[in-house]
């Protein structure tokens, strides 16, 4: 009896001395997850960026398109990309934004024109 008491501390003991060692690997594995965690909300970020980007781009296209582009939307199209190669994504994405808006905005204002110009014609 006194045998399997001492042989049942041994696995506890055991048992334990391999958790505490789980518990120091994960400890050692935190600092390198907190360090890739930026590298990877960079690339999310860039990402997300392009994609930004890239919509402006394409409703610049579309007032283009129907000749009513504004030129503003190429001064912040410009901001924003330097903004990217400097590392100022906060920057980049708000001029990106910003320059979205105001191709919609163009859109809009292109759309209203088609009839309202006669409103402005003096008869």
């Amino acid at each position: 009896m006194k045998n399997l008491w001492v042989f049942g501390l041994i696995i506890f003991s055991v048992a334990a001395c391999d958790s505490q060692q789980q518990a120091v690997d994960t400890a050692a594995e935190k600092p390198a997850a907190v360090k890739a965690a930026p590298v990877v909300a960079k690339v999310a970020e860039t990402q997300d960026f392009a994609t930004l980007i890239q919509q402006a781009e394409d409703l610049y296209t579309q007032t283009e398109g129907v000749k009513h582009a504004w030129t503003i939307n190429l001064d912040r199209l410009k901001d924003a990309r330097l903004a990217a190669e400097a590392g100022d994504m906060d920057k980049a994405v708000a001029n990106a934004e910003e320059a979205i808006k105001l191709s919609r905005l163009a859109l809009k204002q292109a759309e209203s024109e088609k009839t309202q110009w006669r409103a402005r014609v003096p008869q």
